[in-house]
């Protein structure tokens, strides 16, 4: 199922399933970085949707994030979060095709936005991606210790920030 959402901004519903896939899977990319036990990476990806849902609950009057204060857009972040199964994921597998959909956002946003109002959106997807970092302790025992951000999930941030264009 795809989002059918058209954005204030004049997304059309697959621009607007770009933006969403995009978001989705530089998260994943951030919590298949370094391993964070299966419960850490669990919680990662978990805080993907909850992050992403935030993200455009805090900007419900963007013009594009706007476009996904719905239920169906919500659902549509839920469902593919829940296609992937955490324990199996595998950076090499999902950073290509991460980093290929933040690109192709950044064309969209650059072409169809205003610079300020892209720039929020870029913002939105790096804030998805450094909660992810943050939602597990990483190097620690049993939740002691360790650093909130690894330097792993630090680069894969730096990256989508590169492909989105906008500094991290």
């Amino acid at each position: 199922m795809q989002a059918e959402s058209q954005s204030q901004a004049g997304l059309t519903p697959d621009e607007v399933n770009t933006l969403i896939r995009a978001t989705v899977m530089a998260g994943m990319s951030v919590a298949a970085s370094k391993s964070s036990g299966t419960l850490g990476t669990a919680a990662e990806f978990a805080a993907i949707a909850r992050s992403f849902i935030e993200q455009i609950e805090a900007y419900a009057s963007h013009p594009v994030l706007g476009a996904l204060a719905n239920d169906e857009a919500r659902a549509e972040i839920s469902r593919l979060v829940r296609q992937f199964n955490p324990e199996t994921i595998k950076l090499q597998d999902i950073k290509p095709f991460a980093m290929r959909r933040c690109d192709e956002l950044a064309d969209i946003l650059d072409a169809k936005c205003t610079p300020e109002e892209g720039a929020t959106v870029k913002r939105a997807v790096l804030t998805v991606c450094q909660r992810v970092a943050e939602e597990s302790r990483e190097g620690g025992i049993f939740g002691i210790g360790g650093t909130r951000v690894s330097p792993e999930e630090e680069a894969v941030i730096h990256e989508v920030a590169r492909a989105l264009r906008i500094e991290a």
